[in-house]
C-alpha cells in the first residue's frame, strides 16, 4: 500500500502537472514556472523514494554556529516556492467562457 501510494499516486500526479505546465492554454511564463517547479519537486521525492527503499534522502541542515533553523528538503524547499508563486499569480489566469466572466448571470 505504502509503494502503490508513495511512488504509483505521486508519479501520476507529477505526470498531471507535467502535463499541465506544457499543455494548459493561457498560463503565463510565471505560471508554467510554477506549474513546472511543483512537478520537479514532486519528481524529486519520487526518484529518492524509488531509489532508497520508499525514503527521500535530500535534506540540508542549515543554521550559524549553533543556531540551526532545522532540516529542509530540498525537493520540498521548491515545492512551497511553487506553491507561494502560483498563489501570487493565480489571478492572471482569465476564464475563457463569457458566462464564467459574467459570475454564471443568465
Amino acid at each position: 500500500m505504502r509503494i502503490a501510494l508513495f511512488q504509483g499516486v505521486i508519479g501520476l500526479l507529477v505526470l498531471g502537472l507535467i502535463a499541465s505546465a506544457l499543455l494548459w492554454p493561457g498560463l503565463s511564463r510565471g505560471q508554467v514556472v510554477a506549474v513546472t517547479l511543483l512537478g520537479a519537486s514532486g519528481l524529486g521525492n519520487l526518484i529518492d523514494r524509488v531509489l532508497h527503499d520508499g525514503r527521500v534522502t535530500d535534506f540540508l541542515n542549515m543554521g550559524i554556529g549553533p543556531v540551526r533553523t532545522g532540516i529542509f528538503n530540498v525537493a520540498d524547499v521548491f515545492g512551497v516556492v511553487a506553491f507561494v508563486l502560483l498563489l501570487l499569480l493565480r489571478s492572471n489566469v482569465a476564464p475563457s467562457n463569457k458566462r464564467m466572466q459574467r459570475g454564471w448571470e443568465t
